[in-house]
This record gives structure tokens, sequence and C-alpha cells, in this order.
């Protein structure tokens, strides 16, 4: 079986769907959110990001189209995409609910012309244009880790505080010894 579209009972799969995502020590309310700062070493623009609802994260997605983007941002994008979905999905009732897609296909099939994250399924892609599905299989890689875990999956981290400060495990992992989040893992 498959699942064609992050929606309904499988929205949690969404990068829009309500979830805490630290990024250098900025909260924000999905993986959208912390995606789109993520994009840029803007702070100003980060801390935007930071200050909207879950309900935006469409609104984050807009604005990231308009943002200077980091140098190698096409070169790092994957595993910051990677490294905040194990955020995510470290998280509970995530991880559960994640598990619980078993062994089907995860196919992020939209219709706004994302053939790169996704498959498109509007009447212009649809059967013209496969879609790369790149976050469909970071899911499934993800996924296929948390069952042969029994504990959380690590993550660099990306929060610039010490461990311990409040911010729970599951939430985030990872520093390396001065606490600056340079990719070290736990």
């Amino acid at each position: 079986m498959k699942i064609f579209r992050f929606v309904e009972e499988y929205a949690f799969l969404s990068n829009f769907y309500p979830a805490t995502i630290i990024f250098e020590g900025i909260r924000y309310q999905t993986l959208e959110h912390a995606f789109v700062a993520s994009k840029t070493l803007d702070k100003q623009f980060r801390k935007k990001i930071a200050k909207l609802p879950a309900k935006d994260a469409g609104l984050s997605k807009a604005m990231g189209r308009k943002c200077k983007l980091r140098p190698g941002w096409e070169e790092i994008k994957i595993r910051m995409m990677k490294d905040f979905l194990t955020q995510k999905f470290n998280q509970e009732p995530f991880k559960t609910k994640l598990l619980d897609t078993a062994d089907q296909e995860l196919i992020e099939g939209n219709y706004h012309h994302d053939n790169f994250w996704g498959d498109c399924i509007c009447e212009k892609c649809d059967e013209k244009i496969l879609g790369e599905n790149n976050l469909g299989k970071l899911l499934t890689e993800l996924r296929e880790k948390l069952k042969g875990n029994k504990t959380n999956v690590s993550t660099v981290c990306y929060t610039a505080h010490v461990c311990g400060g409040g911010v729970p495990s599951e939430i985030h992992s990872g520093h390396d010894s001065e606490g600056n989040g340079e990719g070290a893992k736990h």
C-alpha cells in the first residue's frame, strides 16, 4: 500500500503540521517554519518566522522563497530537512504514528508543482513529470531507523545552548563539546 498525500489521517507527516522544532536556540511552530529559517543567515528574518503561528506554515514557505539564501544552501538542504524530520519524529506522538505506517510507501503528493520534495499530481505534472519525492524518501529512511532502535535516532543539534538547559531531550539532541551545535551527535 501507499500513502499518496500527507492529509487527513496522515497530516502529521506534513511539514505544515504543528510540531515544536528548535533551530539554533529558536523555537519554531512547525518543521516548515524551521526549514525556512534555516535557508538564511539573517537573524531578523528567522525571528520573524518564529513569531508566525503554526497555521501560517504556508506563509512561512512563501516568505522563504523571497529570502536571501545562505551560501551553499543547495548542498545542505537535504541534510537540514533530514535533521528536522529526525527532531520531529523523535517526539511523541509523531514517532508512534510514523511507525504505525508500517511498510507503506510514503509519497508527498501535492498540487503545487513540488517535484523535488514530493510528486505533483496536478493535471500538468501527473504522468509527465516524475517527482523525486525526497521528503517521502527521508521519512521512509527515518522510519526504518526508528524500527531498529528502541530509543531515539540521533540528529545534529543546531541550538545555541548547553544541553540540559530546559529543552526536553525528545525535542533535540546533539552538541559538540563547545555547545554550539556544529555537527556533533549524541
